[in-house]
């Protein structure tokens, strides 16, 4: 099994001295030639002296239970170690006859070569075989082995039979190669959860400016250009409708998290009142809250709106304190507060910029 090995990190030394990238390292793209295990098919390989950009390439493609981590990514800068990674796979294949990272669809097989632990090899295994296999399924390419021919020379130690102090130190290397692998994943899973939150930030921001624009275009048909109104939300998540002397402010904050029960990540308030230009006083209670949510039968994430009447009572508790207690697990659209919740659209707005209006006016 060992000699396999040394042949394909062989081929991909070759591969390397020609600055060509395989991409698709997998055991049907190894053949075994006059006694001689060889890598074949480079319909999608690269050769990576030469530009491609402007040019429509095979980046991110490739056989999923055989791509590394970085591979996956449109944005990722694969390389000759993530053909190493793939080596890897191959290896842990031969050992024990099934691939490390097997799913059903490219999501979940996605999400295991970049937040999975390699699983556990058998005891059979000479330490030496171990410690390189943690390395080339690293998840980081940085600690890989540095070249096809680093891996080839780990793989001619695994075949020379080790000192006692060598098998200590391979012993060793096997359980810090361990933790590390432990800690890749760690940080990995820590990505995977900034990315997902700045997703639904941005896709709640995107969601609410849908809205907001559909919101202005109708009051500015009904109103005229007397009309006024900021296009977008403005930094730091800011919109602004103003007619007459009359203004609807919406702040929008993310708390920059959410903890799939209480905290919405996208939270705010929408303001009405009448004097436009003049600062909104600590004391000014908003019209109604704003919460992005995950509906509750579908998971779909949406903007809800909590609207409170003139003549419904509210404490007036600052948005803080408000967040506060959400942290502390109490639902953010409590049935128990005297207000209606309902899910945010354009009509929404404009009914609460129109009535704050009329009973002004009257």
């Amino acid at each position: 099994m060992v000699d396999i090995l040394r042949h394909i990190a062989r081929g991909l030394q070759s591969l390397a001295a020609g600055n060509v990238q395989h991409r698709d390292l997998k055991p049907g793209n190894v053949l075994s030639i006059d006694g001689r295990w060889r890598i074949a098919d480079f319909g999608i390989s690269r050769d990576l002296d030469v530009s491609t950009q402007g040019f429509l390439t095979f980046k991110g493609e490739g056989t999923w239970e055989y791509k590394a981590p970085e591979a996956f990514d449109q944005a990722g800068a694969a390389s000759e170690k993530s053909d190493l990674y793939s080596l890897g796979i191959i290896a842990f294949e031969l050992i024990t006859g099934a691939s490390p990272f097997t799913a059903g669809g490219l999501t979940e097989i996605m999400r295991l070569h970049r937040v999975s632990p390699v699983p556990e090899l058998p005891d059979h295994v000479p330490t030496a075989l171990s410690v390189l296999i943690h390395r080339l399924l690293s998840k980081d390419p940085a600690r890989r082995p540095a070249s096809a021919a680093a891996v080839l020379d780990a793989l001619n130690e695994v075949l020379t039979p080790p000192t006692d102090s060598a098998s200590r130190l391979q012993a060793m290397a096997v359980a810090v190669a361990k933790r590390e692998n432990r800690r890749e994943i760690a940080r990995a899973a820590d990505e995977a959860e900034d990315a997902e939150r700045i997703k639904q930030a941005t896709e709640g921001i995107a969601d609410l400016e849908a809205i907001w624009a559909e919101a202005i275009n109708r009051v500015g048909n009904e109103l005229g250009s007397e009309a006024k109104a900021t296009d977008r939300l403005m930094h730091p998540g800011v919109a602004v409708l103003t007619w007459n002397g009359f203004e609807l402010r919406i702040e929008i904050h993310n708390s920059g998290r959410w903890d799939g029960r209480a905290v919405p990540m996208l939270f705010g308030n929408v303001f009405v009142r009448e004097g436009v230009g003049v600062d909104f006083s600590d004391s000014q209670l908003p019209r109604a809250d704003l919460f992005y949510l995950p509906d509750p039968e579908t998971g779909q994430f949406g903007w809800h709106i909590r609207q409170w009447n003139e003549n419904e009572t509210w404490t007036g508790r600052p948005l803080r304190e408000l967040v506060q207690e959400l942290a502390s697990g109490k639902p953010p659209l409590s049935v128990e507060e005297p207000a209606r919740t309902r899910w945010l659209n354009p009509d929404r707005i404009i009914e609460i910029f129109t009535e704050f209006i009329v009973g002004a006016v009257e």
